[in-house]
């Protein structure tokens, strides 16, 4: 059994079938496990949990993404078709639907901010035979004001609640309401130092799988390297951790055909620090420019901005200050970043890429943001961790040659069996490519407490640890 099934779908399948199933109203189920296990592509594949909530006779599925980036147009019609359901593009549509009695599977995948009580009201006076899934459960289901500040580490002057208002009033009538993530909250996750804090609703939290063991995950995931950590408060400082995240990534692509890609995330243009886009792009200018890393025509393609304000390439020019913005849909940029023949290399993120940026060959992160999170006294002052944790996730995902990821592809997706097989040169390229360098403030509670988390858990085992167990398991191979 790969671990998707023994993690996911398993739990799931059990979960539904229970004898005690169809009364666990007001409750919201929880899927676990770390990014790259596989998590959306068990929800929306044959076979696959909105599947199999439609064979249990649920007539509508509903399923709240928290990034419109999480899932593609095109992604959303392959999930319908999976399933053989019919995609409706909103709640009104979906009521619309209902006035047909020969529309039995009806699906909408839509951002969270599309789901609002008074159109489920109506869709419940027609029928409750009503299934959903929230994707990154722990993003927008805080379950009151009140606990804003203890869940997320900052208050909020306004908060609505509206997704969580909206399962709650929809797992009055359904057990079948469940959210996916890596992250569970401090409302969702007795596993926190300092306790868990109480729901303010009618609608609790549960997981329903186990983490993934050290050894799955050393079959599945990529491997975190000792971090570097620097005084975001002192600008040399700053300037050397950016330096050394584009160098680390340089020095990667000129000794190994697999790419990988570094992702820096940095401040608002009113940031205190001074680190927002005009200073960043000024240092990677230098920094260009000091070590000539220019074409032939004198231009360097190789960075990418996502945010709200421009998403596109810049092109820089070896002798000009100037920079050329390509505007270029966000798609295309991150198709062009997980491409191993691309030379794009670099993203710009400021708040984007939280969630939703799956590019496998991120191996580099830098944080040039000083935000610290923390819990109330009240609950211990440890550091608030999810954000952070989602951050790093995006290096989590197993970067592989093409023709690496094949193999790994038929063998259930798991390394195990597959690089115990490698020759000496692959097995190498294969270690430094799934070593995830991350660059991070230091003195920062928030990224202590995160880093720690990422390890115990664990969501990546440690790059020296990894490397000893897989030439343990080779040379017990040839011996």
């Amino acid at each position: 059994m790969n671990a998707s099934k023994k993690y996911l779908l398993k739990p799931f399948q059990d979960c539904i079938n229970s004898d005690d199933f169809d009364t666990d109203l007001n409750e919201l189920k929880i899927l676990t496990g770390p990014t790259g296990f596989g998590k959306t592509y068990a929800m929306v594949s044959k076979g696959g949990q909105i599947d199999q909530v439609f064979d249990k006779g649920m007539r509508i599925v509903l399923v709240s993404i928290p990034d419109t980036g999480i899932m593609s147009a095109f992604e959303k019609n392959q999930c319908a078709k999976n399933c053989n359901a019919v995609l409706a593009n909103s709640l009104l549509e979906v009521w619309e639907l209902l006035d047909n009695e020969d529309m039995d599977r009806i699906l909408m995948i839509e951002h969270a901010s599309n789901f609002k009580i008074p159109m489920l009201e109506e869709i419940l006076a027609v029928t409750t035979d009503i299934g959903m899934f929230i994707d990154e459960v722990h993003a927008w289901m805080c379950s009151h004001l009140d606990n804003y500040r203890h869940v997320h580490g900052c208050a909020t002057p306004v908060y609505n609640h509206v997704l969580y208002d909206f399962a709650q009033l929809l797992a009055e009538y359904t057990p079948y309401v469940f959210g996916l993530t890596a992250t569970p909250t401090t409302e969702q996750d007795d596993d926190y130092e300092g306790g868990r804090v109480d729901v303010m609703g009618d609608l609790s939290f549960r997981i329903i799988n186990k983490w993934p063991t050290k050894n799955d995950i050393l079959g599945r995931v990529a491997y975190m390297d000792d971090p570097y950590k620097f005084d975001i408060h002192d600008e040399e400082c700053a300037i050397g951790a950016l330096y050394d995240h584009l160098w680390y990534v340089d020095n990667h692509n000129n000794r190994y055909s697999t790419k990988i890609s570094g992702a820096m995330w940095i401040g608002a243009d009113n940031v205190s620090t001074g680190y927002n886009l005009d200073w960043t792009l000024d240092c990677i200018r230098i920094y260009l420019q000091e070590l000539n890393k220019f074409d032939e025509y004198g231009e360097n393609s190789e960075f990418a901005i996502l945010s709200s304000d421009f998403k596109g390439v810049l092109t820089f020019h070896e002798n000009s200050n100037r920079i050329d913005y390509i505007p270029m849909k966000e798609e295309k940029v991150l198709k062009k970043m997980r491409s191993h023949n691309d030379e794009l290399k670099h993203l710009i993120l400021k708040e984007k890429g939280k969630m939703g940026v799956d590019v496998p060959s991120i191996k580099s992160i830098l944080i040039l943001k000083a935000t610290e999170k923390k819990r109330t006294e009240e609950y211990g002052g440890g550091g608030i961790s999810e954000a952070f944790i989602q951050r790093l996730g995006r290096a989590f995902r197993a970067n592989l040659s093409d023709d690496l990821a094949k193999l790994v592809a038929k063998n259930g997706y798991s390394f195990h069996g597959v690089v115990e097989n490698l020759s000496i040169r692959k097995f190498k390229e294969f270690m430094e490519s799934n070593r995830i360098k991350v660059h991070v403030p230091e003195n920062n509670i928030m990224v202590i407490d995160g880093l720690n988390r990422v390890i115990d858990a664990p969501y990546s085992i440690p790059f020296k640890t990894a490397k000893t167990k897989w030439i343990e398991k080779r040379n017990r191979l040839t011996n």
